[in-house]
């Protein structure tokens, strides 16, 4: 007998009349319409959040030793570029959540894959670009490596290390990473944080470079230069796309995943591809050359994003109509449950456990919903 099966309790009216909610179904999700219902840890969960939190320890002392004499120096343009970039990343983390269609991701991992970026990966590639730099010093000599060492190091090892992230959080957390929306989504994520603490690395750097003589200009004119005019396409449209291929691993797990090795493969490749063109000093020389690599990057990564955005869409609503078609929901449910306002305004009226019921209700169909959408499961039939 499924959890459908079985007795029922009467639904607020605002839920539809049409379908009422299990006896002792578990409410869901944090705020309405939010389709992950409590899953206790696993064993394994913890496992590898214990792996996740060291690794992001390990990244932030990575950081200290290479920035936090620098740091200690200039405390008030260090504290300034904090305080400015704070604002971005608030920002940024906020219409990120919010561009995942139908419902955001939950704040808590979202955070986490914020955080990865911002010390796992940023400690990783300061070691693994030296790594590379000092390599390429030695064979190719000092000119070669100043001019193309970020680009023959950085897209290799800056995108593994956050897709090693991306990939810790689907282990860690399956229902919630679950296809190529969500992989963009916390894709974008993890490259903010890296984005936002490569610029603090970089407003450092310039303090220095320009003799610590303007301070507080200096920080400003990095913000500038790496946030409003070339944060369009840095690090989170990158890791974005390489993101979207990831989800597509995802959601090909547990069955047949060839379909969708390939595309997810070139995806990566392309979010490789994209860092290096913007590395590369071949626009260096061009007048706002390195605006346009950004530029290309964002209109890239909005292609990628209005396509997966569309397919889960177009998903979804075949799930809702299936449901439709067996008597489950009404057409009117349907159209509520695909955005986020109007699912809010159907609860309004309800107070205390008729609400519980309702974001309950709203929250087992979008989840009964959520694996067609993310494409691990064939559209059902309607009938």
């Amino acid at each position: 007998m499924s959890r459908h099966d079985g007795p029922y309790e009467p639904g607020p009216a605002r839920t539809g009349a049409h379908e009422r909610r299990p006896a002792g179904a578990p409410h869901a999700g944090p705020h309405p319409g939010h389709p992950l219902l409590h899953v206790p840890r696993s064993q394994r969960g913890r496992a590898i959040w214990t792996v996740f939190g060291v690794l992001c320890a390990a990244g932030v002392i990575s950081i200290l030793a290479s920035f936090g004499g620098q740091m200690a120096v200039f405390p008030g343009e260090t504290l300034l570029s904090f305080v400015l970039l704070a604002v971005s990343v608030a920002i940024g983390f906020a219409l990120l959540r919010r561009i995942r269609p139908v419902w955001s991701p939950p704040r808590g991992l979202s955070a986490a894959c914020v955080l990865w970026g911002a010390t796992a990966a940023t400690g990783g590639a300061l070691l693994a670009n030296n790594a590379v730099h000092g390599m390429l010093s030695k064979t190719a000599g000092l000119p070669f490596t100043a001019l193309w060492g970020p680009s023959l190091s950085a897209p290799f090892n800056e995108e593994l290390l956050k897709l090693c992230g991306l990939a810790l959080i689907a282990l860690a957390a399956p229902r919630a990473f679950r296809g190529p929306v969500d992989g963009f989504v916390f894709g974008a994520l993890v490259g903010l944080g890296f984005q936002v603490m490569e610029n603090l690395t970089y407003a450092l750097s310039l303090v220095i470079e320009q003799g610590a003589t303007t301070g507080a200009g200096s920080v400003i004119l990095s913000f500038a230069a790496r946030v409003i005019l070339t944060g369009w396409g840095s690090h989170w449209a990158m890791t974005a796309v390489a993101g979207t291929g990831l989800g597509m691993i995802a959601a090909a797990a547990g069955r047949a995943p060839a379909r969708r090795l390939v595309p997810a493969v070139l995806l990566i490749l392309l979010a490789v591809a994209m860092h290096w063109f913007f590395n590369a000093p071949l626009l260096a020389a061009t007048p706002g050359g390195t605006l346009f690599s950004s530029m290309l990057n964002f209109v890239i990564t909005l292609v990628v994003y209005f396509t997966v955005r569309h397919a889960y869409r177009h998903r979804m609503a075949q799930a809702f109509s299936a449901d439709v078609a067996a008597g489950r929901m009404s057409e009117a449910d349907a159209r509520t449950l695909m955005r986020r306002r109007p699912r809010r305004k159907a609860l309004r009226g309800s107070v205390g456990p008729d609400r519980s019921m309702a974001v309950a209700l709203q929250a087992e169909r979008l989840a009964r919903a959520e694996p067609v959408a993310a494409g691990q499961q064939p559209a059902p039939a309607p009938g």
